[in-house]
């Protein structure tokens, strides 16, 4: 079963409690607070086992967009699905995300409820 998510957040605060939820709900999370990080684990540990790629939008130095654009370019990593946390405005960002695979974008503050259902397929 693929149980383990890859978490990406320069927020250490959120990142751990994001973390303690999923992990609360079974999950086995690899956490990372830059994207740089999180590339090279990606590329030195095997991702059959991988269920979701979580990642906030807005980074530095390199952010969210950058980070999917890497792992939609690598095969191994291309069906994985990838979902954006932010914090910015949907309505305004969503020209920098046409056009890209991601699952679903969830608008910082969400609940719990909300992360669980959303990687389990459900209507939150």
């Amino acid at each position: 079963m693929k149980n383990k998510i890859i978490l990406v957040d320069d927020n250490k605060e959120l990142l751990e409690t994001f973390t303690a939820i999923l992990e609360g709900q079974g999950f086995t999370v690899a956490a990372f607070s830059k994207v740089g990080q999180a590339s090279k684990y990606l590329q030195t540990h095997d991702v059959s086992d991988i269920h979701a790629i979580i990642s906030d939008m807005f980074m530095g130095p390199i952010d969210g967009l950058d980070f999917l654009t890497f792992c939609k370019s690598i095969p191994k990593l291309a069906d994985i699905d990838f979902y954006f946390m932010t914090g910015g405005m949907l309505p305004i960002l969503e020209p920098l995300y046409r056009g890209y695979n991601i699952k679903k974008i969830m608008q910082k503050p969400f609940s719990a409820k909300e992360l669980i259902n959303t990687l389990k397929g459900m209507a939150a």
